[in-house]
């Protein structure tokens, strides 16, 4: 499942009740809790929603259901949903690449999504990025950083 560190508290019980029931294996039941967490405002929540309808965990794989979770839960500020919104979109097939990509990828950089900030470091060259995301907790940047320690320059970083 998702990290973004700043879900809202609205809906934690149901919220957490869910991420147990997901942790089991249950999807059917952890979406509905899932989805009364959404309801009181919970962004995280959109956004294992999301992750629950693009992986088809709870029934069928529904790209369309998921991308409305992910939407739901960036207009409340998740980091994480930018971030997967940034992946759709390199999958989209009408011509809104690159403006969405870079939009939702900017988001997500912008609020600290690991992920983001390594793929922002590999493709830019950018130290600052993988050190973020390393400090962030993502283990792909924090091997980059261990493997390629003084064996590469990289360009000034402006994060």
């Amino acid at each position: 499942m998702s990290d973004d560190q700043g879900a809202a508290n609205q809906g934690s019980g149901d919220f957490a009740r869910a991420i147990d029931a997901a942790n089991l294996g249950t999807f059917s039941r952890a979406r509905k809790l899932f989805e009364r967490a959404a309801l009181a405002g919970n962004r995280q929540a959109e956004v294992e929603l999301g992750m629950i309808a693009l992986q088809g965990l709870a029934g069928d794989v529904d790209v369309l259901a998921a991308t409305e979770h992910f939407d739901r839960a960036a207009r409340l500020e998740s980091s994480d949903a930018h971030y997967w919104l940034a992946l759709l979109a390199l999958s989209d097939p009408q011509p809104r690449l690159p403006g969405a990509f870079f939009q939702h990828l900017a988001q997500a950089v912008h609020g600290g999504n690991a992920r983001a900030l390594c793929a922002l470091g590999i493709n830019a060259g950018s130290a600052a990025a993988l050190a973020k995301a390393s400090a962030a907790g993502d283990r792909v940047s924090t091997e980059l950083i261990k493997s390629l320690r003084g064996t590469v320059s990289f360009a000034p970083d402006n994060l």
